[in-house]
């Protein structure tokens, strides 16, 4: 029996893989989302939160800030 995995298999498994990690890490709360993200040789933590944040925002899971209102 042939253990031999095609390309669009390899590519299938790997982008699940990366769906299930991304599917994870926005059911965080940020601060724990940036926190599982960091690593030592990567970006610093401010860049991955803004990172994350632009994603959630794109994606629709989380609304826009809203502005400051002056009193």
């Amino acid at each position: 029996m042939s253990t031999q995995v095609t390309r669009a298999q390899a590519v299938a498994a790997a982008g699940a893989a990366l769906a299930a990690g991304y599917e994870q890490l926005d059911s965080l709360p940020l601060a724990e989302a940036v926190d599982r993200a960091w690593t030592p040789t990567g970006p610093s933590r401010e860049e991955l939160a803004d990172r994350i944040r632009a994603r959630r925002l794109a994606l629709g899971l989380m609304d826009a800030p809203q502005g400051r209102r002056s009193a």
